[in-house]
């Protein structure tokens, strides 16, 4: 192929590549908004690329157990509240009423332990063996059984209640039922306190998770700059040569 010389100066040369250049970088930009992190980095700097795989790794790994234990916290307060309720019991209340509230407080402990199920986090174990321990610690010699009052508990720490059973004993002894229930509500309630405080383990785990997660965002993004730059400066270099002759020889 015979390079044509002709008519073309340097500086118009140089001028159509830069043109040529700025305009593919543009394109790449707007392209880049519709692509992954990942994708961008490896188009701009393929060096980084490994690390921003491990700090997307990380970051997941930690937004997800976040996640997990915000929703944890979450069905604590539900259950907090509930237990609160049945706490609050009267010997006066209609049987009605002790019934919704027990079935309010079994459906909240067990999405509590739902929640909780299979988490390696320490705060948590703790708060679902206390609030198991309150279950299984809270009638006198004087008042009915748990499962007098119609509440079994799984295997997996749910609880079923029978509520044929528990209107059974509320219609034969209301006041002891009704004691025994609040001793429930009360000791369940009082360990999801606990592990609400704000220097709980729970909630140290939180925040450190939170910390942690904004640091690996950070840590992202200043790869994804890093990358933008490395592809400004180097990129442009290391393909300026083909760029002219690509102009020249559309020119």
């Amino acid at each position: 192929m015979t390079i044509r010389t002709d008519n073309i100066s340097i500086q118009a040369l140089m001028a159509q590549a830069q043109s040529k250049l700025t305009g593919s970088s543009v394109a790449q930009t707007s392209t880049g908004s519709d692509s992954t992190t990942a994708d961008k980095v490896k188009k701009l700097a393929p060096s980084l690329a490994k690390a921003q795989e491990r700090i997307a790794a990380q970051y997941q790994t930690a937004s997800t157990t976040l996640s997990a234990l915000g929703q944890f916290k979450s069905s604590l307060v539900d259950l907090d509240a509930a237990g609160q309720a049945l706490g609050a019991v009267s010997a006066t209340a209609s049987t009605q009423a002790v019934q919704a509230a027990v079935e309010k407080f079994i459906a909240s402990y067990n999405a509590t332990v739902a929640k909780g199920a299979g988490s390696s986090d320490t705060g948590v174990s703790r708060t679902l063996r206390e609030l198991r321990s309150g279950i299984n610690a809270t009638t006198s010699t004087d008042q009915p059984s748990l499962s007098r009052l119609g509440i079994t508990q799984n295997a997996d720490g749910t609880l079923v209640l029978d509520a044929k059973a528990l209107a059974k004993t509320l219609s034969s002894n209301m006041t002891a039922a009704v004691a025994a229930l609040s001793r429930v509500g009360k000791s369940v309630d009082t360990s999801a306190s606990h592990a609400l405080d704000a220097d709980s383990r729970l909630s140290s785990a939180i925040s450190t998770l939170g910390t942690r997660t904004a640091a690996l965002k950070k840590q992202e993004a200043a790869v994804v700059d890093t990358a933008t730059r490395l592809g400004s400066a180097y990129g442009t270099s290391a393909n300026w040569n083909q760029m002219v002759i690509d102009t020249y020889l559309k020119s």
